[in-house]
This record gives C-alpha cells, structure tokens and sequence, in this order.
C-alpha cells in the first residue's frame, strides 16, 4: 500500500480534479484504488459523478467520532463504500479497456451529507484529539486497516488546504508522497515552504521516505517570451527542493462544470496527457508497484548506458594527457557515486519482489551491467527456482564464469543447449560461451544433435566451434554445406562462409572442392575479401599444379596497393607475404612476415594460419612464420598444409 496525499496550499488549482482523475488512471491500469476526502471543510470526492456513494454513507466525520465516544477505533469498513469498476467503464462512449483487467475502487467520503455535517465537524478538537485520546495511534490502526481490509495499491488522499492539524495528518503521518499541486505565485510559493519544511523534518526525525512530487497547476498555455513561467518554475524547484515538476495547464472546456474525468471521457486531451505523466511520476516514485519497478529498471539501464558513454569519454580524454591516475578516478568515483546509488535501489526492489521472476530477471539485468555479479548470480538463483528459463540460465552461466565457477557455468550451459524451450538465438549463444570454456564439449553427441537442427544462418554462427582437425573438419564441412546450399550468396562476396569451407577443403587436399567453394564472379564491397578469395584459388592451385599461378599473385600484389586494401590481421599478412614472394619481392615479404608476427603477439586466443590451413596457437603461428621465412630465403618450397604427414 502507498498513500499519496493531495496537498495545496491555496485552493481553486485543480488538486481534486488532479487526484481524481490519477485514481481512476490507476484503476483503469488494474490497480487498487482508495481514495480519503481528508477535506473535511470543503469536500468534494462523493460529488464527483464517478464516484458517488450512497446519500447517507458514512465517512471520516463520522468514522472519528464513533472513536471519540467509544474509546474503540471502529471498523473502518463501515465507513467507506466500493464503486463498481466495471459499470464505470462500461459507460464510457468508447471503452478504453476492458472491466475484466481493470482494478477496484473504493471512496472513504469526508461524512454523510446530512444538515447537521457542520456541526459535527465542529466538535472534532484536533489538538485534543492527538494530546488526550491517542489520535495518533488512531490513524496508524486506520492504516493498517485499511490495508488489511482493501488491499489497495494506492489510498490518494485529498488534503485539506493552508496550514491546519488535518493538514499535518495528511502529509507527515499518512504519507508516503506528497504531491503539491500549486499555482505558480509568491503566496503559494512561501506557504508550501514552510509545509516542505515539515515534511523535511519528519522525514528526518522518523527516517520515513517521504517523497515530494511537485505539481504546478491551472497555468495558461500562452507564449512566455519574457521567460517568466520558466522563472517561477526554477523558483519553485529551489524553494521546495525538487529535482523535476509536472505541469497542468488551465483547459478550458464545460465539461469542468459535470465534474468529469478527463481521463476517461477525453482520453487523448492535452489535460488527460498530463494527468498521466503524473501518474508515471506516482507509479515510478512506489518501490511496491509492479509496473514501476519495471519502468525504474529500464531506466536504470538507460542510465548506466549514459553513464558508460560518459565516463569513456572523460577516461579517453585523460589518457589521451597520460593522467593515468585521474583515469582511474573518474572509474571509482562513477561507481561510488552512481552505481551503488543505483544497486541499493535494485536491491530494494528484489525485495520487495522476491517471487517475481520478471522483475528479478531485470534486476539480474542491472547488477550485471553494475558489474555486481555476485547479486546478479544470487538474483538468478532465485530466478530459476522459482521457473526454470533458458536466458536465466544463460544470464546465470555468464555471472558463474566470472566468478570462477567454470564447472556450473558449463553445466548452465549444457542445460539451455538440451531445454526443448529454449530458442535459436538463446541456444546459439550459449554454445559459442561453451566454445570459449570447453570448446571440446560442443562436439558433445547431445550438443551436435541440437546443432543439427538449427537454421541455416543459425549453423553459420556456430560451425567454427565444430571444427576440428580429429576429423579433418569433416562435420564442420557438412554443417556448412546444409547451411550454405539453402542461403543464397550475396552478389558482393561470396562471403566468409564460402572462403571458410575453402581453408577446411584446403586441410583435406580437395582441391577442386576448394576451389570451387570461392568459385564465381563477385562485386566485392570490401578489397580485403577480393584479396582473400584471390588467395584461396591460387593456394587451390597450387595444391593441383604444384605452384601457386604467377598471375593470380600479380593481381594479388596489384590489389595490395590499391586504397582500401588491409594488412591489420596476421592471416592477412601471412597470404600478402606469400604472394609477394611468388613475384619476386623478397623485401615487401619480409616486412609482411614480422608484421604477421607482430600482430600475433598482440591477439590473446587462436588465429588462422595459412600455412596449416586451420586455427593454431601463437606459438604455432610463430613456428610457421619460421616456415615460411625459410621459404622465403630459400626462394622454394611449399606450406605445410600440403604435406600428407601433417594432417
């Protein structure tokens, strides 16, 4: 349950007509609503056509009064009426949803409507009340019933104006928000000073949450060339302390006059946009509403994305003046300042939804981009008993392996890949993580089998893990095959696949197969792909003829200088080195070698070697190098890959 109470300090700014039409939102968005009139002077819910009670019904008057006489708090049922939602919906022109997801309603009207109201009221001694009958203790049983009795999400309760004892009540005992709804003039600004101030107070005595949202009301939509609404908005914000404040401008329409919900009958009015803003505000400000955990989690990961930009923009900046230190401080302090402001909200919310699967998996989500994997680990240990998912356990495998759990990460990941549930893009994924900490186990007989029924573009992702020299790349090649002889190739390229499957068919010495695989005429939208392909039809020569063609390596170093040619990967150089040598240019291959070389030394995993014709270590990469260097200065000899004594 969060109450938020309605507070001006001026009346006539619309504060009814705004918490009215909040509460009907919150119903028609399936929530449970109560509304108090707390404006025991002048109340005005049960005249709101919506929300009309029984004639004689009973309410706070009342309600107070049966305790004054008795000594017993009263059954707080007995005081309030229901409103019947679906009736309320059904007489819209329009329906704008439907009664069966809409939430409940329920009024706790200011009294009966009875001549002797006045009176009534009149002998309620506030400051009596609280000194001598234990008022106090009074509303927090009122609470607590009407919590146990309705079960609402939300009790809106509407404020008497000005400074009073009931004012008090509303907006330090019963709170947890406030929204101040104002007119932006000095008069309003200095009384709702002194009520902030309050409330600071309580919040700081109690330690209660007490959260303020800021309302500036029944303001003209004119041209303000003078920046004068611009200037009082800052005013305000600096007087009361808030960070960002709604604004309700004066609609003009006769539908004021029947009191009628804008929400509802004019749905799409500026006025109705507006009440809804305030109500995403209320519903992001309720660490127990569903929908607005959720939105503060999005945001939360919103914010961290800006958060990462920014602060790789500031550390780029002082590493670019050496100001290693200040780096690392720009680091720390965004983490120390932001990030665990954020992380004790998350938490705060895995709380509160601690069976939630949902909200937990987006809150796994946030810790993970905190880089808390601890939590985000725990999180989703409770994500998966409470149901079992494939991008849980995805999620969970990833935080594991971090944590140094390579064995329940692998069996995280085994688990998604068997779950029949599980789809393409999650089951894909999860194989190339268990490539990179088991590679072996992806030829698992249950792995391959999942492989298999992949789609083709599917099977494209994953087929370098299948791979492997044992058995001459033989499942690799067939995977590839099913894959490749479904998709049909782009006009520019024959794309990475086809010139992978060539390096496989090189392994194996199927030369026309190779060659065949790179076979075609290309527009090719990146030089480095011609150079390439090029490349593999002259090493598919080579292994028919005995020599790699003279002139496919003139158009190979003819391609080498041309303007958006590479040389930045280490198989790259290793091929430019070999086709310089073919023509004679010891210098050029030589400098193409160390480069090769060189950029080995910078890669941390397993690279192609052309020399092979399969991926290799570093050390094996440099060892052919070594090879080819000797080929180089010798002026003959041929790649390892085609010596039968090396598969």
């Amino acid at each position: 349950m969060h109450t938020v109470t309605f507070y001006s300090f001026k009346g006539g700014v619309g504060r009814t007509m705004a918490l009215v039409n909040v509460g009907l939102e919150l119903v028609r968005r399936g929530r449970r609503v109560l509304l108090v009139d707390f404006d025991l002077e002048a109340p005005g819910l049960s005249t709101y056509p919506d929300l009309q009670g029984p004639q004689d019904a009973n309410g706070l008057v009342e309600y107070i009064e049966a305790y004054r006489q008795t000594g017993a708090v009263p059954d707080v049922r007995e005081f309030v009426y229901q409103v019947d939602v679906a009736e309320l919906l059904s007489k819209r022109p329009k329906r704008i949803h439907t009664p069966e997801s809409a939430g409940a309603l329920w009024v706790m009207p200011a009294g009966a409507a009875r001549p002797d109201y006045g009176s009534r009221l009149a002998t309620i001694n506030w400051q009596e009340l609280y000194d001598r009958q234990n008022g106090f203790m009074l509303f927090e049983d009122t609470k607590q019933q009407w919590e146990d009795s309705f079960r609402p999400d939300y009790v809106l309760v509407d404020s008497r104006t000005g400074h009073t004892d009931v004012g008090g009540i509303c907006t330090r005992q019963l709170a947890d928000a406030v929204v101040m709804v104002f007119f932006p003039n000095e008069q309003n600004r200095l009384g709702l000073q002194l009520v902030a101030n309050d409330i600071r107070n309580e919040v700081r005595e109690t330690r209660r949450d007490i959260a303020l949202h800021l309302v500036m009301s029944n303001v003209p939509h004119l041209d303000d060339e003078e920046m004068i609404l611009r200037r009082h908005k800052y005013q305000f914000l600096e007087t009361l302390g808030g960070r960002e404040l709604t604004t309700i401008y004066r609609y003009e329409s006769l539908m004021h006059l029947d009191q009628r919900a804008f929400v509802l009958d004019r749905p799409r009015s500026r006025l109705a946009k507006q009440y809804r803003k305030l109500v995403h505000r209320l519903v992001l400000g309720n660490p127990l509403d569903r929908g607005g955990a959720m939105l503060r989690l999005g945001g939360f990961r919103q914010t961290l994305d800006g958060l990462s930009k920014e602060r790789a923009r500031g550390v780029v900046t002082h590493l670019a003046r050496a100001e290693m230190d200040v780096a690392t401080e720009v680091v720390r302090r965004d983490w120390e300042v932001n990030g665990r402001a954020i992380a004790e909200q998350v938490q705060a919310i895995v709380d509160n939804f601690a069976d939630d699967r949902v909200i937990l998996l987006e809150a796994a989500k946030v810790f993970t981009e905190l880089s808390d994997v601890a939590s985000a680990s725990a999180v989703l240990d409770r994500v998966i008993a409470i149901a079992d998912s494939a991008e849980a356990r995805l999620m969970r495998s990833r935080a594991r392996f971090q944590l140094r759990n390579t064995k329940g990460a692998i069996e995280d990941l085994l688990a998604v890949i068997e779950a029949s549930e599980s789809d393409e893009s999650t089951v894909v994924g999860a194989v190339l993580d268990l490539g990179r900490l088991q590679r072996a186990r992806v030829r698992d007989p249950e792995v391959m089998a999942v492989i298999d029924r992949l789609s083709p573009g599917g099977k494209l992702r994953v087929v370098d893990l299948v791979a492997s020299e044992h058995d001459g790349f033989e499942a690799a090649i067939n995977l590839m095959r099913s894959a490749l002889s479904v998709l049909p190739r782009p006009k520019y390229d024959p794309t990475l696949y086809h010139r992978q499957l060539a390096v496989y068919h090189l392994y194996r010495h199927e030369w026309d197969m190779a060659e065949e695989a790179v076979a075609g005429s290309y527009e090719y939208s990146v030089r480095r792909y011609e150079i390439l392909t090029m490349f593999l039809r002259g090493m598919a020569a080579w292994g028919k003829a005995g020599e790699f063609p003279s002139d496919l390596a003139e158009r190979l170093v003819s391609l080498m200088h041309a303007q958006s040619a590479t040389n930045s990967y280490p198989s790259d150089c290793q091929a430019l080195a070999i086709a310089y040598w073919r023509v004679g240019d010891l210098e050029k291959a030589r400098i193409l070698l160390r480069r090769s070389v060189g950029l080995m030394d910078r890669l941390a995993g397993p690279t192609l070697s052309f020399w092979r014709c399969r991926s290799v270590t570093a050390d094996e990469f440099r060892s052919d190098c070594d090879g080819l260097k000797t080929m180089i200065e010798s002026g003959s000899g041929r790649p390892a890959v085609f010596d039968a004594s090396t598969k």
